[in-house]
């Protein structure tokens, strides 16, 4: 997992770890198993699984 957050010339560090320490708050308060880049990703592989077939 990882939570990346940028800063810019007018936002102080303090402010850009506010808003790192916001994004994985919700992450972790959402309740989901993996976050929204992984689970694209998962689907693909997943899919022949669901459709009963065991091979990819």
């Amino acid at each position: 997992m990882c939570i990346t957050t940028f800063g810019s010339h007018n936002l102080s560090a303090e402010k850009v770890g506010k808003a790192a320490v916001k994004a994985m708050n919700n992450y972790l308060n959402s309740g989901n198993l993996v976050g929204r880049n992984l689970a694209g990703q998962l689907i693909l592989p997943m899919a022949p699984t669901v459709q009963g077939n065991s091979t990819p």
